[in-house]
């Protein structure tokens, strides 16, 4: 009876160990992955706000460049 009793006690602890190292491996891996997230959104925003300024900087380059055809056809039509 004391051997099946020690035998048990060592699994209970062994079980508990194993279960430790499960919730810390649980928790980690959470941290990991929130600290990823939050790391992907900064990323996100950053990329949005360049794409933002990339457009309207390409919207004012369409309109110069569509001001200087105009004033070009223009100077050809006074010049004929």
């Amino acid at each position: 009876m004391d051997k099946l009793s020690n035998e048990n006690r060592i699994l209970k602890e062994r079980f508990d160990k194993l279960e430790e190292r499960c919730q810390r491996w649980i928790t980690d891996e959470q941290v990991y992955l929130l600290r990823r997230i939050e790391q992907l959104e900064d990323e996100n925003h950053r990329l949005h706000e360049n794409y933002q300024a990339y457009q309207k900087q390409s919207e004012k380059c369409i309109g110069s460049v569509t001001d200087l055809i105009i004033k070009a056809l223009f100077t050809q039509e006074v010049r004929y």
